[in-house]
């Protein structure tokens, strides 16, 4: 799963919410990067990163300015993996983003 934003944000938690329903299955780990502006690389300080079921699980990490963040998961191999939401936390004055 990817954001992108059209300007950059700073930030430096996330909350994954992961949907277990028939036949789903809880991803074995996930991981999280940002965009350095040529790469994705992963984010310093990572504490979290939980995979548990029906309940945010919250990652905080080294804060990141950026205009990407992507999480990656290991699936179980077997079932699918439902991904409901994502939350990102952000630092400081948010930029102003035009209305659509």
């Amino acid at each position: 799963m990817q954001y992108d934003w059209s300007q950059p944000i700073s930030t430096k938690k996330i909350e994954v919410y992961w949907w277990t329903i028939a036949r789903r299955a809880l991803p074995k780990a996930s991981r999280l990067q940002y965009w350095d502006g040529k790469e994705f690389v992963a984010v310093n300080g990572a504490e979290g990163l939980g995979v548990a079921g029906d309940k945010f699980n919250a990652t905080t990490f080294d804060e990141v300015t950026t205009t990407k963040l992507r999480l990656e998961m290991d699936s179980d191999g077997e079932f699918s993996t439902v991904f409901w939401n994502g939350e990102f936390w952000t630092q400081g004055s948010p930029p102003s983003f035009p209305q659509q």
